[in-house]
């Protein structure tokens, strides 16, 4: 049973009684329906943020492991550690504030 009702505007409701009044349509009016929307949203949602995450990742990852494997060096590799955490973490937070 697929519902096409607008969610939060007035509908015309008609019953057999003389006067025709009106309904709000809501989820929990939508039954199944409202509730299939809303899963595949969140899935929709996290597929973004990790699709994007790892995609835009990979490129962090693979300069610093290139970088670290052209230049031998400790200090190096301590701090392309650390630059490359604050890198990814801010890159998460990015990909889930564009999918929102």
């Amino acid at each position: 049973m697929e519902h096409n009702l607008p969610l939060g505007r007035e509908v015309p409701f008609y019953s057999t009684s003389s006067t025709s009044s009106s309904v709000k349509c809501d989820k929990l009016s939508l039954g199944m329906g409202g509730i299939l929307m809303d899963s595949f949203f969140y899935f929709n949602m996290f597929r973004n943020i990790i699709s994007k995450f790892f995609l835009d990742g990979i490129w962090v990852v693979g300069f610093f492991y290139l970088l670290t494997k052209t230049y031998e060096s400790d200090r190096l590799k301590q701090i392309s550690k650390y630059v490359m955490g604050t890198a990814l973490a801010l890159l998460f937070i990015y990909s889930v504030m564009g999918s929102i």
